[in-house]
C-alpha cells in the first residue's frame, strides 16, 4: 500500500526538485502533463505507422534473387544427310 504523499514525492523526483516541497495540485498537474506527453508520443508513432501502411499489414514475402542462368552448349545433332550416308 503506497504511503501518503507518495505521488508528491514521485513528482518531485521526476521534476528534479527532490527534497523541495511541491504543492499536491502541482504534483498532480505534472503527472498529468507527463502522461499527456507520453500519450501524444504513442499516438504520433501509431499515426506514422498508419500513414506508412505498416499498421496491421502483413510482412511482404522475401524476394528470392534469380539464379544466374548459364547457357548450356547445344547438343550435337547429326544432320539427316550424315545419317543417311
Amino acid at each position: 500500500m503506497p504511503c501518503p504523499g507518495m505521488a508528491e514525492m514521485l513528482s518531485t523526483w521526476k521534476n528534479g526538485t527532490l527534497g523541495q516541497s511541491v504543492p499536491k495540485s502541482q504534483a498532480v498537474m505534472i503527472e498529468e502533463v507527463s502522461m499527456e506527453k507520453q500519450n501524444d508520443q504513442e499516438f504520433a508513432h501509431l499515426e506514422v505507422k498508419r500513414l506508412c501502411g505498416v499498421f496491421g499489414a502483413p510482412l511482404p514475402p522475401v524476394e528470392e534473387k534469380p539464379v544466374d542462368k548459364v547457357k548450356e552448349p547445344p547438343r550435337p545433332y547429326r544432320s539427316r544427310e550424315r545419317e543417311e550416308r
